[in-house]
């Protein structure tokens, strides 16, 4: 007598999801078929990590540079959607933008004081080097230190 092979029990990693046959006689399209198929499942299950929902999220502030950023893609003098906060500060009480050529200057030359009475509006960039500018020796070519206003 011959022996009946025992079935094994059906699995579902063993066979096709597609063509529900053994994954080894599946044919190649059927493989990739299902590959892109797992593929957009898993996109579509990923979270949105943009902006709010992102787990470094530092409440639209960066800092670079010894100076704080904020985040304000809609203001004329935003480079890559972030203004110094500095100027954001200026322009409030101003009541109005700043030009392109105007600087905020911080007095006491601390980047993270932004308070309104450490700063001085510059007119452009030449007025803003006048201000506190270290002289240098000629001889020894060190700087000499300045008296501040």
């Amino acid at each position: 007598m011959k022996k009946e092979k025992e079935k094994m029990p059906r699995q579902k990693n063993n066979y096709c999801r597609i063509c529900n046959k053994l994954i080894w006689d599946c044919s190649t399209h059927c493989i990739l078929h299902g590959l892109l198929k797992s593929a957009k499942k898993r996109m579509k299950n990923r979270r949105n990590y943009k902006g709010k929902n992102n787990p470094n999220y530092k409440k639209g502030q960066k800092q670079e540079h010894g100076y704080i950023y904020i985040y304000k893609s809609n203001h004329p003098n935003a480079k890559r959607n972030y203004v110094k906060r500095a100027i954001l500060i200026m322009e409030k009480h101003l009541g109005r933008y700043l030009k392109k050529n105007e600087i905020v200057h911080h007095k006491d030359r601390n980047r993270l004081n932004d308070k309104l009475s450490n700063f001085k509006l510059c007119k452009n960039q030449a007025e803003h080097k006048t201000i506190d500018v270290p002289l240098k020796n000629k001889k020894t070519g060190r700087f000499i230190k300045t008296k501040r206003k």
